[in-house]
């Protein structure tokens, strides 16, 4: 466990400037959901930092660093509210993911991103009974009691790649706030399992993406270009030289390690379905 909060961070040198942190706030969750690529991976062992270590590390990595921004992840990182409240207060702009299962509390700075990965029965079978219906409740209190940014997120794969229209309809009907969709990143080697064994098979659920964005434009958060961007015959140009690599530092829990992307030290980054990637590739403004 850290113990200096000045010590330097194992691979990765001290000259480099990042635009933004990713910090692994806590290794516990209140869900482990069947596709979460945490919990395959070593970094969800161990103990969490004491807050006020964490905070004082905080300090000294942004310094290092020059961050301005900050992804905070877990894990659930609503069950770290003692570190989230002060911490995102320490950067210009935070995405918080969240399964919904805790209250949200005011958080500045930040846009707060909550799962859902199908209609109540895919969902609480991909993500845990009852994990649908607090989601739900969670967000629509946040949204009534809190002038945090909010929206849902759907992570696409196999288990719910025939019901995210159902998801869609569902969540307008209820006029909470908006969707985003990502896709499932597979480990290296990974083959028959909740991803696409290519971006060929893949490029369905892209132009069903596609489909729902022309049909519900302004519910569909994703836009045209990015979308587009993630079909066969494009997604290498952008997987190869990915953003997230360039300006963001991925953190161990630890906050003493550095990891190989968000995704963890064994993503397969060609067949990367991760919004973000294409999202900040996108033009500043246009039609989307």
């Amino acid at each position: 466990m850290l113990k200096d909060p000045a010590a330097p961070v194992r691979n990765e040198p001290e000259g480099t400037r990042y635009l933004s942190l990713l910090l692994d706030i806590t290794r516990r969750c209140t869900l482990r959901c069947k596709h979460c690529f945490y919990y395959r991976d070593e970094r969800a062992k161990g103990e969490d930092l004491p807050s006020e270590i964490f905070l004082a590390r905080v300090d000294v990595l942004i310094k290092r660093y020059g961050a301005v921004a900050a992804l905070w992840e877990g894990g659930e990182p609503m069950l770290r509210k003692d570190v989230l409240v002060p911490g995102v207060e320490k950067f210009r702009f935070n995405v918080i993911p969240t399964n919904g299962t805790i209250p949200i509390p005011p958080l500045k700075n930040s846009i707060v991103v909550v799962a859902l990965d199908g209609p109540e029965e895919i969902n609480d079978m991909i993500r845990g009974k009852g994990s649908f219906r607090r989601a739900i409740k969670n967000t629509a209190r946040c949204v009534s009691e809190t002038d945090n940014r909010i929206h849902f997120q759907c992570t696409i794969c196999k288990l719910n790649q025939d019901h995210i229209e159902a998801l869609t309809e569902d969540l307008m009907k209820r006029n909470i706030t908006k969707l985003l969709f990502t896709f499932y990143v597979p480990e290296n080697g990974e083959k028959g399992g909740l991803g696409w064994d290519s971006n060929d098979e893949r490029d369905q659920l892209v132009e069903k993406v596609l489909e729902l964005k022309n049909k519900f434009p302004d519910f569909i958060l994703n836009t045209v270009p990015e979308t587009e961007r993630m079909l066969s015959d494009k997604c290498a140009k952008y997987t190869s030289s990915c953003f997230l690599k360039k300006y963001v530092l991925p953190l161990k829990a630890s906050l003493d390690e550095r990891m190989f992307c968000c995704y963890g030290d064994n993503p397969e980054c060609l067949r990367c379905g991760s919004w973000a990637v294409f999202h900040y590739l996108a033009p500043p403004a246009g039609k989307g």
